[in-house]
């Protein structure tokens, strides 16, 4: 399995305020950091995100939760699930204004990391060669 790292989530980030042309800075590195090493985190020997979509959820939701950055956290948040998923092999299949509800959502706290995993599945395809 592939991970982001923090350096391309900040990457992502930036491309994404300056294609909004809006100001670019990370507030918290260290919360930013955690955020990413939430889809790999083990307990006991056994990982507590199960699958790739529950990784990507975990990620999601502590990006838009913590707000690590200045701006654009929601989007940098589904922009790195997506760009998870897709490093993995598979196929986002979204519509724009679906997810920027589901952000909001996430931002007010009214989904949870089982329900966010739930949305992703119901919205990508896993190619039949991938494991």
């Amino acid at each position: 399995m592939y991970y982001l790292t923090t350096d391309a989530v900040i990457r992502l980030n930036k491309q994404l305020m300056i294609d909004t042309n809006e100001h670019f800075a990370v507030l918290f590195h260290g919360t930013l950091e955690g955020c990413v090493e939430k889809a790999k985190q083990v307990l006991y020997g056994v990982e507590i995100y199960q699958d790739i979509y529950e990784k990507a959820a975990a990620l999601l939701h502590c990006i838009i939760a913590r707000s690590p950055f200045e701006n654009g956290n929601k989007r940098t948040g589904i922009a790195a699930a997506l760009t998870f998923l897709e490093m993995n092999g598979t196929a986002v299949l979204i519509d724009v204004e679906e997810s920027k509800q589901l952000t909001l959502r996430i931002a007010d706290s009214s989904v949870g990391i089982s329900e966010i995993a739930r949305w992703l599945r119901a919205h990508t395809k896993q190619p039949s060669y991938v494991a």
